[in-house]
């Protein structure tokens, strides 16, 4: 993991890392939420049973509304997109998020990051500037630097389109997993958390039909030698207040005996984690070169989880908006 952003790096319990939760919403004009993590009641104070079902649009600042609509709302030719955003925890106290949002069969998969708690940040205690300002004071300079930050995030997000536009063949490689939260000790099965939901577009990794992977221990699925590595970055994530990024061999199950390499970003929380997978540019390669799925061609253009998440240094640090507080 060394090397990748701190915001994509997972922390155990670390306080460098903000919390982060797991929400899933379709892309119909409701967004209805499918999947709330939960941890969601560390970030916003909900319990997951309040938000399921309910439009996406209900927890959204209102003066974001138009705008999230109008991004999230639609099949897109995005794969990732990193958006700052204002939404209303229980209180209706706003609350400032970093997210990653990963589009996947129609769904978005969102990683929400909470910002740094401004009254325990020693950084803005240190600042001569603001040392002296009240927690009122301190959120609307929050908010004018969320407001700049945000029209950046439009001219950024442009820049992105247009230099990187993935093809559908490659997005069929992309699929994302639900796991169930493991077992107390002792009562855990060797082969790792069950999967509770699985992208259709994850049968073009391993070749099973999602349907049948509903209560699959995960760890079936992966290459033997890697089952105890992965092991140890499934409980790295369910330990972890970030998200964790590593890359582990699967089965691939309609070519017996050939494996895949697949891109793992994981966010867990107490009660689970959530994959988003990726097949690694060398295997998409190779299953291009045996016709396993479309041509070599089509691979140009491939970016890696890490390259997606990383290609903007000023969206890959969380922490960069708030040091502007203090200058």
């Amino acid at each position: 993991m060394s090397g990748y952003p701190d915001a994509v790096q997972g922390s155990s319990r670390s306080s460098s890392v903000p919390l982060a939760y797991i929400a899933i919403h379709d892309k119909t004009p409701m967004m209805r939420v499918l999947y709330a993590s939960s941890n969601i009641r560390r970030v916003l104070q909900f319990e997951p049973s309040e938000v399921v079902g309910q439009p996406a649009l209900a927890f959204v600042n209102n003066r974001k509304a138009s705008e999230y609509i109008e991004q999230f709302c639609q099949p897109t030719n995005d794969t990732v997109l990193i958006s700052n955003m204002v939404v209303n925890a229980r209180d209706l106290t706003p609350t400032f998020l970093r997210i990653i949002h990963f589009s996947c069969d129609n769904l978005e998969f969102n990683v929400a990051l909470k910002y740094p708690d401004m009254a325990t940040m020693s950084s803005i205690h240190n600042g001569p500037q603001l040392s002296a300002m009240s927690s009122a004071d301190m959120s609307q300079v929050a908010s004018a630097v969320m407001a700049r930050d945000e029209r950046r995030q439009i001219e950024r997000r442009c820049r992105m389109r247009r230099a990187y536009r993935p093809r559908e063949q490659q997005r069929a490689f992309q699929a994302c997993l639900v796991l169930e939260r493991k077992q107390r000790e002792g009562e855990a099965g060797i082969l790792g958390p069950r999967i509770v939901f699985a992208s259709t577009s994850f049968e073009r990794i391993v070749g099973i039909d999602a349907s049948d992977l509903q209560g699959v221990e995960i760890l079936t699925l992966v290459a033997p030698e890697d089952v105890v590595r992965a092991a140890e970055f499934l409980d790295k994530a369910a330990l972890s207040e970030g998200v964790e990024l590593s890359t582990f061999r699967f089965n691939a199950c309609d070519h017996p005996g050939r494996y895949v390499a697949v891109e793992v970003l994981c966010a867990g929380s107490d009660d689970g984690a959530v994959l988003l997978c990726q097949l690694d540019r060398a295997s998409l390669q190779q299953m291009s070169r045996a016709g396993w799925g479309g041509s070599v061609e089509e691979t140009d253009g491939y970016m890696s989880l890490e390259e997606i998440v990383s290609s903007d240094p000023e969206t890959s640090d969380f922490s960069d908006i708030w040091q502007s507080l203090t200058s």
